[in-house]
């Protein structure tokens, strides 16, 4: 009883770490080995005797859908093989922690031959829990799982019981290792073309002729290139009037503002309610702007990262910053921005920016950050 009682604790410690889940829209695949405790009406042995394999996909964050086929050739009097098909709902009941517990249901088909050439083919329906334990933040994750197993006639039912262990993988998940970045060659950005002498109205008073003119509207103010429209000096694809950042090196990615990507896009103005991930008013602007530059460099790839202050638990902070980097997630998502580009990390309280002593410094360290992780 001591025993049971200490892997219930290490069981629930590992529940409280968070990892990073599988996105919505993956796929996945469990190839497993298979025990059968048999109905005792079968008359056979339970035994290791069989396999089956799982292939299904994340539908939400809490549930997947998925096929199973197993077979099964186990000895006893006369012995029987079993094909076990079926289409299965698991509710996954921590999607973001080490340790993963889950329940699923499900209907099927169960073929049975036995030795003596009799088949018994019945419709079946199971019923089970399971844990997916998942490496840190691989692919891969150890999964077990046990389910009755309900085979029905019109005369009776049988029931199995189903325990099963194999391996998981995700074809989903993207590493989140950032790479090393690579110096980038000056070049001289190209000179822009100079605009002909005006040649009939020239409404906007631009130097441009009204029938060349392809933005007839621009302001006086700004300088323009040779068919009417907002120059853009540096060639980062920001207009020079909103360049914040003239002179970028040419051949670099910018951001929505002209300036150059780094290793971290900041986001600043990003506020949330206190203990929530409920992202509250006013943090339009900011998370507006970087989903701009994320839409402007679609082949960007980016971790979310999520942070908190040290005040309040550990592994509470853990949960909610990974739960704040998830709202991001789904903010960007919404604006355009493809998903398969970006992944999500909490960090808790781990990595402050500023001192935790003051308001002003746990402000500072209750943020969300991009980390670039391809340049």
């Amino acid at each position: 009883m001591i025993k049971q009682l200490n892997l219930l604790i290490i069981l629930s410690l590992l529940a409280t770490v968070p990892v990073a889940g599988a996105e919505v829209g993956d796929w996945y695949v469990t190839p497993s080995i298979v025990y059968t405790d048999d109905d005792g009406d079968r008359l056979i042995d339970d035994s290791i005797a069989g396999g089956q394999l799982n292939i299904g996909r994340v539908m939400s964050e809490h549930f997947w859908l998925e096929g199973m086929a197993g077979y099964s050739n186990i000895d006893g009097f006369p012995g029987q093989k079993h094909l076990d098909l079926g289409l299965n709902v698991v509710a996954n009941l921590a999607p973001y922690h080490a340790f993963s517990p889950y329940l699923l249901g499900g209907l099927g088909y169960l073929g049975t031959e036995t030795r003596t050439g009799v088949d018994d083919n019945r419709l079946s329906t199971t019923a089970g829990l399971g844990f997916n334990w998942h490496f840190g933040d691989s692919a891969w994750s150890l999964r077990s799982e046990f389910r009755w197993r309900f085979a029905w006639d019109n005369s009776n039912k049988l029931i199995d019981r189903i325990t099963s262990l194999g391996l998981h993988y995700s074809f989903g998940r993207t590493p989140t290792l950032i790479s090393t970045p690579q110096p980038q060659q000056a070049q001289a950005p190209q000179p822009q073309p100079v605009p002909e002498p005006v040649v009939g109205s020239d409404a906007d008073g631009d130097g441009v002729a009204d029938s060349r003119d392809e933005c007839p509207d621009t302001p006086r103010s700004i300088a323009v290139n040779a068919a009417g429209c907002p120059a853009d000096s540096d060639l980062d694809g920001v207009t020079d009037d909103k360049d914040r950042c003239p002179g970028t090196v040419a051949g670099v990615r910018a951001d929505s503002q002209g300036c150059e990507i780094r290793e971290i896009i900041d986001l600043p103005g990003v506020y949330f309610a206190n203990d929530s991930d409920v992202i509250v008013a006013g943090s339009d602007k900011a998370l507006a702007d970087a989903a701009a530059t994320l839409l402007k460099n679609p082949g960007l790839r980016v971790e979310i990262a999520g942070h908190t202050d040290s005040k309040g638990d550990a592994d509470d902070n853990m949960n909610l910053s990974l739960r704040r980097a998830f709202a991001v997630r789904g903010y960007l998502i919404q604006a355009g921005v493809n998903p398969a580009n970006l992944t999500t990390r909490g960090y808790g309280e781990s990595a402050p920016v500023a001192s935790n002593l003051t308001e002003a410094g746990m402000a500072e360290n209750r943020r969300v950050e991009l980390r670039i992780l391809n340049r």
